[in-house]
């Protein structure tokens, strides 16, 4: 009778950890799921303001080409003008993409948090590695305006190329977080 009581006893024991435990879990997820829901909502204000920059671009840049004078070989001043919106649309949008990244950055940190302090120190310095790559991509971006026109097609695809390895190692630490 003595072993049934005991074996009873670790039995609820067992199921109050277990419970605990599923509990805790459940709390980890509404956690991560109220985080994914503040980037999804920074994401689209991100998204909305690169979108009237590249509206406000447009108009400024038609605006331009429709005071170009007439009676006039504006060939050149065309190309120019041409050259300049891309330029400018291009650096918006690296802007937008640096923006993103950073709020899934800090989603990352987030959910981090969620984990009570328990994240992996490796996990950690990959975040703070990321950070920093951000930083020098944002830098690079602000530079962009300076880069010369002969170099533009080379500096815009190594910014793009950057900008996407970046976003993949995002995703996949973010990942990471998550599954653990």
């Amino acid at each position: 009778m003595r072993t049934y009581s005991w074996v009873c006893a670790v039995l609820v024991l067992t199921g109050a950890a277990c419970g605990a435990s599923t509990q805790a879990q459940r709390v980890r997820e509404a956690r991560i799921e109220h985080i994914d829901q503040q980037t999804v909502a920074k994401t689209r204000v991100i998204e909305d303001r690169q979108q009237a920059r590249a509206d406000t671009i447009s108009r400024n840049h038609d605006l331009a080409k429709a005071n170009l004078p007439k009676g006039q070989d504006n060939t050149a001043t065309e190309q120019n003008l041409e050259l300049s919106e891309d330029r400018a649309l291009y650096e918006s949008k690296a802007r937008g993409r640096i923006d993103t990244i950073g709020v899934h950055l800090e989603a990352a940190r987030k959910k981090m948090g969620a984990e009570n302090g328990r994240a992996p120190a490796d996990m950690r310095a990959k975040l703070e590695a990321l950070e920093a790559v951000k930083d020098r991509m944002d830098q690079e971006v602000r530079d962009l305006p300076s880069t010369p026109d002969a170099q533009w097609p080379y500096v815009k695809q190594g910014v793009d190329d950057r900008l996407s390895s970046l976003n993949e190692r995002v995703k996949d630490l973010t990942q990471q977080i998550e599954g653990s």
